[in-house]
């Protein structure tokens, strides 16, 4: 499977996360409840507006002043009743945008949101622009010795390692499960590799090294290409030994490796 192929299943993944989230959370306005309220909407306009359509037909004239105060208050009713089901509707928009966007264990950003900043960025094509691919280093081997709660919490203790390594020079992605990406933005490559060694030594205060790789973006490079080049980049860096950094050069080979 190719990377972007990889990239459109775990968007998938993550739409199918957010919504269930949303959907079975107590405090949340579900996606049955709103379009539900939705139809009770068009039924109750339906119903009133035949209602008066018949009071319009059977009243005397000199009932009129009662038909036009009857139907004052029907379409004020159906105006509050339908601006509170569009506001619930609304509501819920920013809620599964909100799961969509945030990876609720790290604090960090979610993929769907890292493809869609990247996509936003690679198109404008303004200024410098590095991607700091990070792998944790035989996380499955820290579960077994530890257990799969202490895994998390390192994962969480990893997300805001990575938030702190790089404030006020880019932005913080969780990739999925022991992946993170970090977006670099007007950082030249050799700030953007100090960075990476600021995460490296994070991590290793934590007990656990990590393999880096890091892609500088180049005018015509697509989002997945970036993407793509930043991730071969830290399978190089795995592949060496892990705990190490490598970059690509120029002409897209892995020429430098550190640790």
């Amino acid at each position: 499977m190719n990377k972007a192929a990889e990239n459109k299943k775990r968007k998938e993944s993550d739409w199918d996360r957010a919504f269930m989230e949303l959907v079975e959370s107590p405090d949340s306005l579900s996606g049955i409840r709103t379009p539900l309220m939705v139809q009770w909407l068009i039924g109750i306009c339906v119903v009133l507006f035949a209602l008066l359509f018949f009071l319009g037909q059977v009243l005397p004239a000199e009932k009129s002043g009662l038909y036009l105060l009857i139907s004052a208050l029907s379409i004020l009713a159906i105006g509050i009743f339908g601006m509170f089901a569009l506001s619930r509707a609304a509501n819920q928009s920013r809620k599964l945008k909100d799961l969509l966007d945030i990876d609720r264990a790290t604090g960090l950003y979610s993929s769907i949101f890292l493809m869609e900043e990247l996509d936003r960025l690679t198109s404008a094509g303004k200024g410098e622009l590095s991607v700091i691919f990070i792998d944790l280093d035989e996380l499955k081997q820290y579960n077994d010795k530890y257990g799969h709660r202490r895994g998390d919490q390192l994962i969480r203790s990893a997300g805001q390692a990575i938030k702190s390594a790089i404030a006020g020079h880019g932005t913080g992605f969780r990739y999925g499960g022991d992946e993170f990406v970090a977006i670099l933005q007007n950082v030249l490559p050799e700030t953007a590799v100090q960075i990476a060694k600021r995460v490296q030594k994070s991590f290793e205060d934590s007990g656990i090294s990590a393999s880096i790789g890091i892609c500088r973006w180049r005018p015509g490079m697509s989002s997945d290409e970036l993407i793509d080049s930043a991730d071969k980049a830290m399978y190089m860096a795995k592949r060496a030994g892990k705990g190490r950094l490598f970059i690509p050069d120029l002409a897209g080979g892995f020429s430098k490796g550190e640790k």
